[in-house]
């Protein structure tokens, strides 16, 4: 063995020490040993000191596998080798100029002290972002990259397999994205520990189970802390929390700076749980802000709020707002939401020129892909959500009045416990009969509240009095008595425009045991 290092004569007495990179290798020359003038007796305690040492020094030396860049770069190399990957991307070039990965395409070096008092250079950076790799994360060996802080392998439509439960070993991992890739299986438990996570994103893949939460909180608190600016008071880790959907581009100091601190020329409506106000992000991105007015938050189960909201943020149906995240400190509670162009609903209804652009193929369609999306968090979502504030206000629209439900579910996550019966269940005239006498609220107060929206949407303004409304109207009516008369009569699509406001009369009766299901209610108007 020793003839893979280079030797030389050990020192009289008769033993020499050789370091390599990977072991501690002790030489002895017996012929030497034989003649040295040194007594036996002294020869066999060194030799025997020697061997006690050797397993030590050896195991300390073992500590410090995998950190050379030439072992790193084996892994990469391995991981390569079982990928295919674009042709368009450098990582073809992986290992051309031998085993050096510092200069490879993706890969970011830093400086570490090594167990001699050297630098030396550890891979610190792996970003290889729509690569178009093709193959199986589960190959790349996380063990031998203990030096990793930033990690992406995000927009690799065909990178599959399950997380490996080696990426724990990555404690000094900061920030990890494998968002819009096709990764499947149980996140692992070993996620909680990497307790230097400041960003994460996992979204767009079919991965099962939760993020430990633990690694949340920890998550959470360090988006929130690091980013609160100089003038913000002093804020103890007992007195911020959020909860966010692992996108580390939103960050806190993003959205106050956005806001210029929630000045008033940038709050673009108010709601019934706050005022929501327009922030565009240093990366150009544009979300809609929600400052909860004081005293909203009756959260005195902390862990019960933050997986309410954890939940929340992991909804994603094409006609429901996106839900980025909650964050709270003593100076303000706000979420963050998807930002919708048009605004909502009830003021597009208001305007007389957007009116006339939302015509008839337009309303129906919204009508149709709303029911969708009720009865997604109707049936689809475990547990079920009821929405229980479902009203135009609540119902936004994209540059092509394309509906996106919002609000949907924080009536319940701000009070869980409230007995007042129309903070839990909606707007007035949008309330369910049933909720003036009873606090239950059920799914039936969604779809009674479904059908207000849609006469509202048919007619071009609140429907009013429902009671006389619908006793003079289930049985005969005129479109022209009922259709918004800012537009002509409908003619192609009449049969559809009858056929929602005949599903709205059903979703209107009083009693809600004869109300259909909302799964029912887009049933029929898919027909």
């Amino acid at each position: 063995e020793p003839d893979e290092y280079p030797t030389h004569t050990p020192p009289s007495p008769g033993f020499g020490v050789l370091l390599s990179d990977t072991r501690v290798i002790f030489i002895v020359r017996p012929e030497i040993m034989a003649n040295s003038m040194v007594p036996t007796l002294l020869h066999r305690l060194v030799l025997a000191l020697l061997l006690l040492l050797l397993p030590l020094l050896n195991s300390g030396q073992a500590e410090g596998r995998g950190t050379s860049p030439r072992s790193q770069a084996g892994a990469l190399l391995h991981w390569k080798s079982s990928i295919k990957y674009s042709s368009k991307h450098q990582l073809g070039t992986w290992g051309d100029d031998g085993m050096y990965p510092c200069n490879w395409t993706g890969i970011t070096c830093g400086d570490t002290l090594s167990r001699r008092g050297t630098m030396v250079k550890v891979i610190t950076g792996i970003s290889l972002d729509g690569a178009g790799i093709a193959g199986r994360l589960d190959k790349l060996g996380f063990q031998s990259l203990p030096y990793l802080v930033n990690l992406d392998l995000s927009n690799n439509y065909h990178l599959s397999g399950a997380i490996p439960p080696g990426i724990g070993s990555l404690s000094m991992l900061s920030t990890l994205n494998f968002s819009g890739d096709q990764l499947t299986g149980h996140i692992p438990a070993s996620f909680c520990n990497l307790g230097q996570l400041t960003g994460m994103d996992l979204s767009s893949n079919n991965l099962t189970g939760q993020i430990p939460p633990a690694l949340a909180g920890v998550i959470a608190f360090m988006i929130c802390r690091k980013k609160v600016p100089q003038n913000t008071d002093d804020v103890s880790k007992r007195d911020v929390f959020s909860v966010w959907s692992f996108d580390g581009r939103i960050a806190f100091e993003d959205i106050i700076n956005a806001t210029d601190n929630f000045d008033k020329k940038h709050c673009i409506g108010e709601g019934s749980y706050g005022s929501v106000y327009k922030a565009e992000l240093q990366d150009e991105q544009v979300v809609a802000v929600k400052k909860l007015h004081a005293g909203d938050e009756e959260a005195h189960d902390e862990e019960r709020f933050r997986h309410e909201i954890q939940m929340l943020t992991t909804i994603r149906q094409r006609s429901i707002v996106k839900l980025y995240g909650y964050c709270s400190h003593p100076r303000f509670r706000f979420l963050v939401c998807q930002f919708m162009e048009r605004g909502n609903l009830a003021s597009t209804l208001r305007n007389e020129q957007l009116a006339i652009q939302f015509h008839w193929q337009r309303r129906t369609a919204l009508i149709r892909d709303l029911a969708q999306a009720i009865a997604y968090l109707h049936h689809d979502v475990h547990p079920p959500i009821i929405h229980r504030d479902i009203t135009s206000r609540n119902i936004l629209l994209d540059t092509d009045f394309k509906a996106f439900v919002s609000d949907f579910g924080i009536a319940r996550m701000l009070k869980p416990d409230s007995s007042n019966w129309s903070a839990l269940a909606g707007t007035y005239g949008y309330i369910a009969p049933e909720c003036s006498y009873t606090s239950l609220v059920t799914e039936k107060c969604d779809v009674y509240s479904f059908g207000v929206v849609v006469l509202e949407v048919l007619m071009g303004k609140h429907p009013g009095d429902l009671q006389a409304f619908h006793s003079s109207l289930e049985d005969q009516f005129l479109l022209e008595e009922i259709l918004d008369k800012r537009l002509p009569q409908p003619e192609a699509g009449e049969e559809e425009v009858r056929r929602c406001i005949s599903v709205a009369f059903e979703c209107l009766t009083p009693s809600p045991k004869e109300r259909p299901s909302m799964l029912k209610v887009y049933r029929d108007l898919s027909i």
